[in-house]
Order: structure tokens, then sequence, then C-alpha cells
């Protein structure tokens, strides 16, 4: 009984590891990178932080409204471009959250005041783009890569510790130019009157990537990650499952039967 019980541990645990890769890109911009927690542009009204940590590049933006007046993200006229492949930023929730006091502005001849609770969050599915004076809005799109970058373009290889994956792996590089993954992100907002536009243009590709067996996760902005399993991982991660069952099967047999010669 002890035998089977430790057999069943051994192909449930085959069944999660066998063949599975994990692949890690990491990006660079035009932008300045802070300790790679995220991407920052920022000028006299906005700042916007830039942040795909996680699986398949997820692209998240933290919109902070430095002016004293409201603004507004154009979305219908704002994209996200891929490899030459342009797509609507499609903000599906947001959370708002405020860092001043109550605040007074104008919209058009009226007038309308906006206050701010301290630590306060409210999460929403608004498409205007309404950023209030003062405030940000962080902005979930969708996922902008599943797969595997092709490494057989890159502009140097070596090997190297590697501290996310906590051991030596090879290191792939690229130039921004031979990159096999180039993200633009391109922003319209207009001021509090609507009829001023301001265009951010923010600049992104691959510059390193390796693989591993080992899935490691550390939150960095500038970094995400896919992964696959072969064919072979998917068939000897079924016989193990289908072998935990038949052994779970023939070890309450044998219980089973245990229990009747007792009796």
């Amino acid at each position: 009984m002890k035998n089977n019980i430790l057999l069943i541990a051994s192909l449930i645990l085959i069944s999660f590891t066998a063949c599975t890769s994990f692949q890690f890109t990491s990006l660079q911009s035009n932008l300045l990178n802070l300790d790679s927690n995220y991407f920052l542009y920022q000028d006299d009204t906005l700042e916007v932080k830039y942040s795909f940590a996680g699986r398949n590049c997820p692209l998240q933006l933290t919109i902070y409204n430095k002016s004293d007046d409201p603004i507004f993200i154009n979305w219908e006229q704002s994209a996200v471009i891929i490899n030459g492949q342009s797509l609507p930023i499609n903000p599906l929730n947001s959370i708002m959250s405020s860092r001043s006091q109550t605040s007074t502005y104008a919209i058009g001849n009226h007038y309308e005041s906006s206050s701010s609770i301290s630590n306060g969050v409210i999460e929403h599915s608004d498409r205007s783009g309404f950023v209030p004076p003062n405030a940000s809005i962080t902005i979930n799109s969708y996922n902008l890569s599943s797969g595997f970058i092709n490494t057989t373009l890159a502009d140097s290889t070596q090997k190297v510790y590697e501290e996310s994956a906590l051991r030596t792996v090879t290191k792939h590089f690229f130039t921004k130019e031979n990159s096999p993954l180039k993200i633009n992100c391109f922003l319209t907002y207009n001021n509090n009157t609507r009829t001023q536009k301001n265009y951010i243009k923010s600049e992104f590709w691959c510059a390193s990537v390796y693989k591993t067996n080992y899935q490691s996760y550390n939150n960095r902005g500038d970094q995400y990650f896919v992964s696959r399993s072969s064919v072979a991982g998917d068939i000897l991660s079924t016989a193990a499952i289908v072998g935990v069952a038949i052994v779970a099967v023939k070890a309450d047999l044998e219980y089973d039967d245990e229990c009747c010669h007792e009796r």
C-alpha cells in the first residue's frame, strides 16, 4: 500500500513537470526603465507607466494626470501596433485612484467639482477616457504575444546567469533593428476643452530571450513569459494521469481485499 502511494505521487509529479518549456522575453524602449518595474513617459501634463509583466505579454497602462484640469484619453484614436499590425487599445477594466484634495474645474460652460478619498479605489469599465486632475487611471488591456520568439536571427548568444531563472541560461540578444518583436503604443489625449489634441508614441522591442524548463515569476514590468508543452510531454502527462488512475484503483482493490481477509 505504501509503495502504491509513492508511485501515485511520482506519477502526479511527472504529469505536471513533463516537457514544459518557458520562454522569457525582456523588452527595451525609448522610455526610461525604472528598476525594471515599468517604462515611464512623462511631460508637463501626463505621466504614463507601461508594464508587460506576466504571461503572454499583457499590456498595462497607468496614466496619471499631473495638471489641475481634467484630460480625456481618446481611445478611438489610440492604438497598439505589433510588428506593423495596428490594433485598438481596448480597456477592459480600470482602477481609478486620486492623489489630490477637492478641486473645481470647467467643462465647456459648466463647472464641476471632484473630490478624492485617500487610498480610495474605484473599479469600472468606462471607455470615456476621463482622467480627473491629479489622479491616475490604470488600464488592463489584452495580451500582445503568446508564441515563442524565433532566436535563429539573434545578434549574439551567450550563457549567462539569470537571476529570475536562478540558473545559467542560454540568452539570445537582439538589436532594435533586427528585433523579431516590435511594439508601438500610440496614445491620443485632449485637454479639458477637448479641442487640443496631444500625441504620445512609445516604442518597445525584444532585447533578449532565454528558454528554461523552470517557471519563475518576478513581476518585472519589462519582461513577460510564454509557455508550451511538447507532444511527447503531453503523451507522458496523459500516460501519467492514466497510470495514477490505474494504480489508485489497484490500491483500492488491494485495500478492500485486505479488509475482507481481516473480517
